[in-house]
Order: structure tokens, then C-alpha cells, then sequence
């Protein structure tokens, strides 16, 4: 009797998970369905693009023909270096800088205080993409500009701002800037979650606070640090400048242009040549040059958590 009673409740059970599997399976149809149409589908239809010998998507003929045109496109290896020097520079400098500030801000014991730095430090990541690539387009403007008017009250002069190789520059700052906020709201978070117990001990043993930033401090957070790399890593290679510029072409004739940029202009013809293949050719390459880099940077990362 009992072993029956048991044997029911256990059916019983299985109806009810089978019927919560089928609810929730119901619910993320429609998420599904949009994810596969989007997503999946996407990223097949450029892979397929980038592999096909014709324009049609209908005329399907395998060659890898298209990855040796895009890396003999000089454009497409400015963009490549661009895109690059990008992580190896932003990334850094922008994490550093973020450090310094987080951990300013971190050591505040008032509270209002607290708040205010943390929300002036974080009102640049919710603003308008256009509204700072405006202000930015201002301050480097190369007549009348903000900066180039302090440069001259410091009595270096003018610097043009829209040449080439300052071109790039610029683009660099700017994508430093855009990367601190977010970063500063993760890192004081992380700073203020250390325990003190682990400052005062060193702080006993007469350690000194630029030593318990590196000895206590960044080990402690590692974790997000890597994670703000790999959030780097892809936010550098989606760099997308052509605000700052007047067009494309202002992009490309100061060599400013990234992988996103070229793959903006190849689909839309911007110069005056339209190329689905090569487009969706350099969209694979960016894909997995992030995916690599992601891999390596998470491998890293693991390594040096144990």
C-alpha cells in the first residue's frame, strides 16, 4: 500500500515537471523564435555570404576566394591596425585611470559625497551616443575648439586635430572616455565590497597603501577586472567613429577607419563601391578575432584565479 501510495506521488511529480517544462517552453517560443531570426540566422546568411563566389544569395558556389581579396584590401588592413592599436591602448589606460578614480571615490566615508562622484563619474555612460560624439566633435574642433584653445593658453599651439595620425588620436581619447564610466561603477562596487578586516592586518604589519592596493586590493577584484577586459575587448572592436567625421571618406583618407566602420561602408557603398561579400567576409574575421581573443583572455583568467 505504501510502496503504491509512493509509486503515485512520484507519477504525479513527473506529470507536474513535464507540464513546467511545457509552460516554460511556451513562454520562450516567441524569445526563441526572434533569437534564431536575428541571431542564428544572421550569422549564418553571413557566413554563407562570405564563402559564396556570387552576389546571389539564391546562387550558392563554396570559395574562400573572398577572405584573400578582403586581406589584400588595404583599407580593410588600415582598419585591421586601427581596430588593434585600439585594444592594446584603450583597454589599459582606460582601466588604469578607472583603478585611481574607483578607488577615490571608494575611500570616501561620506555618503552624499559618495553618491555624488559615483553619479557624476556614471552620467556619461546614459548619455546620447550622438550627444557625445557632438561634444566631442566641439572639443576637438580644430578652429575654436575647447582643447585646442587650452593647448594655446599653455602655449603649445594648435594641433589639427582632423590630419592624419591625430586623427586617430582622437579617436583613441574618445574611446577611452566612453569605457571609464562603466567601468568606475563595477570597480567601486567591487573596492567598497573588500573586507577591512585585510587592510587593517596589513596596515598593522606597516604595509604601506600603495602595497595593499597591489598585495590586497586587485587580487581581490581580479575577477572583475577580466571581466571588464572582455567587455573592453568587444567594445574596441565595435568602435564606430564615423561621427566624429563629416563621412566615410574623411575616415578613410585620414587612415581613422576601424573594422566596424569598413564594414559599414562596404555594405552601404558609401565610396561608391557596395560589396555584400566583402562586408560579410570582414564580419566573420571580427567575429572570430573577438571570440579568440575572448577565449584567451578567459584562459588567462583562469589561470591565474587558482
Amino acid at each position: 500500500m505504501k510502496f503504491k501510495l509512493h509509486l503515485d506521488r512520484l507519477v504525479l511529480k513527473q506529470k507536474e515537471s513535464k507540464s513546467s517544462i511545457l509552460n516554460s517552453l511556451l513562454w520562450l517560443t516567441p524569445a526563441l523564435i526572434l533569437v534564431v531570426m536575428f541571431s542564428y540566422f544572421a550569422i549564418f546568411t553571413v557566413f554563407k555570404s562570405s564563402t559564396n563566389e556570387y552576389e546571389s544569395y539564391w546562387t550558392y558556389v563554396f570559395t574562400f576566394k573572398n577572405y584573400g581579396t578582403l586581406f589584400r584590401d588595404k583599407s580593410f588592413l588600415i582598419a585591421l591596425r586601427n581596430s588593434l592599436i585600439f585594444v592594446v591602448t584603450v583597454i589599459p589606460i582606460s582601466l588604469f585611470l578607472s583603478i585611481l578614480i574607483s578607488k577615490f571615490i571608494s575611500n570616501i566615508l561620506n555618503k552624499k559625497a559618495f553618491s555624488f562622484f559615483q553619479t557624476i563619474f556614471f552620467i556619461p555612460y546614459v548619455t546620447s551616443t550622438i550627444a557625445v560624439t557632438m561634444a566631442f566633435a566641439i572639443i576637438f574642433s580644430p578652429s575654436g575648439g575647447i582643447l585646442n584653445s587650452i593647448l594655446q593658453s599653455l602655449g603649445i599651439g594648435n594641433i589639427n586635430w582632423f590630419s592624419k595620425g591625430w586623427a586617430l588620436v582622437m579617436i583613441l581619447i574618445f574611446g577611452i572616455w566612453t569605457l571609464m564610466p562603466f567601468q568606475i561603477l563595477l570597480l567601486t562596487g567591487s573596492f567598497v565590497r573588500v573586507n577591512n578586516k585585510y587592510y587593517r592586518a596589513a596596515s598593522i604589519d606597516g604595509m604601506s597603501n600603495f602595497k595593499q592596493l597591489f598585495k590586497i586590493t586587485l587580487p581581490l577584484i581580479r575577477q572583475t577586472i577580466f571581466y571588464l577586459i572582455t567587455l573592453g575587448i568587444i567594445s574596441s572592436f565595435k568602435i564606430f567613429p564615423i561621427g566624429l567625421f563629416e563621412s566615410y571618406n574623411q575616415t578613410s583618407l585620414l587612415e581613422a577607419q576601424t573594422l566596424v566602420s569598413y564594414i559599414y561602408d562596404r555594405l552601404n557603398g558609401i565610396d561608391g563601391i557596395r560589396d555584400y561579400k566583402l562586408s560579410s567576409t570582414a564580419s566573420v574575421v571580427l567575429m572570430f578575432i573577438i571570440l579568440l581573443m575572448t577565449i584567451i583572455n578567459s584562459l588567462i583568467s583562469k589561470r591565474v584565479g587558482r
